[in-house]
């Protein structure tokens, strides 16, 4: 009898100690981004699009189509308007979107989210400091909630741009730039493949359709090989919600943020009891130089 107590109370225990783990699950990957087979296509070509999980464009995980985080999964065309790719797509399909397309820019867009998190506060407190949440950082100091677990809860915004091919036959067009409807949106103020010959390119954030200032922005590309560490700048919009790069190598790159705030009274009464809500925004597009004009006849 006292042995098969013992056995009891032991289960008991294990029960009780894998409830409290599974209450501080492990912080989400540091990005989610919908990366294109190749940024550059032409008309009629297969466009394949991928869902990584990871960090600086190096996928840990790729992820299938989840229809029930996703509020919306869709393709603008310069030439074909707008197309459901969740209605059409099936569940757990990797890569998430496999379609052709009349057009030869194209802009992909996905809404996840919102998820509850919980993370204990060492890994909260990194993450806040990794994201510059300076802001937040103090609040939960002023609160005495250094020291507590982080409840929050979460959603994505992913962006991906595929351009034409042979730019000296393609007709110009405002795609990259388009305004979508996120709450936390990234524009890019000039065209990403026609930069000019010092490779500035500015961006645009949005939140709740109104510029965000004091947020750090980063965009990265990954390195020359696999075992090269990727290519990173940072900075922080202005007051008008504006950041500039220059992006000094062609090739996919990838603009990213995070906006935490404290979380209204409903998410404070969800599944976790969130204190923040955060917003996470990825943009991938192809960079490259326009090609050079070509000089008029002589008379």
């Amino acid at each position: 009898m006292r042995k098969r107590s013992l056995q009891r109370t032991a289960s008991s225990l294990l029960l009780l100690l894998a409830a409290c783990l599974g209450g501080l699950r492990r912080a989400p990957a540091r990005d989610y981004w919908l990366e294109p087979g190749s940024p550059y296509s032409a008309r009629g070509e297969e466009l394949v699009l991928h869902l990584w999980a990871g960090d600086h464009l190096k996928g840990q995980e790729e992820k299938g189509l989840q229809k029930d985080r996703v509020a919306y999964f869709d393709l603008f065309g310069d030439r074909t308007g707008r197309r459901d790719l969740l209605a059409t797509g099936k569940e757990g399909q990797i890569p998430v979107a496999r379609v052709r397309e009349d057009s030869a820019s194209v802009l992909a867009i996905m809404e996840r989210g919102p998820q509850p998190i919980t993370m204990e506060a060492d890994r909260f407190n990194k993450y806040l400091a990794d994201e510059g949440a300076e802001a937040v950082i103090a609040q939960r100091a002023q609160q005495r909630q250094t020291d507590q677990p982080g409840r929050e809860v979460y959603s994505r915004f992913l962006k991906s741009l595929v351009q034409p091919r042979d730019l000296a036959t393609a007709t110009p067009n405002t795609l990259y730039k388009r305004r979508v409807g996120h709450r936390l949106e990234i524009l890019l103020e000039n065209d990403p493949s026609r930069l000019r010959p010092d490779g500035r390119l500015s961006v645009k954030v949005l939140f709740e359709d109104l510029p965000l200032a004091g947020v750090k922005v980063s965009a990265c590309r990954r390195g020359a090989a696999d075992d090269q560490p990727p290519v990173v700048f940072t900075a922080a919009t202005d007051a008008r919600g504006l950041a500039n790069f220059k992006l000094d190598q062609p090739g996919l790159w990838l603009v990213r943020l995070v906006h935490i705030r404290a979380a209204p009274a409903p998410e404070r009464r969800g599944e976790n009891g969130a204190q923040w809500e955060s917003f996470w925004a990825t943009y991938t597009f192809g960079a490259r130089a326009a090609p050079p004009a070509v000089p008029p006849p002589m008379a």
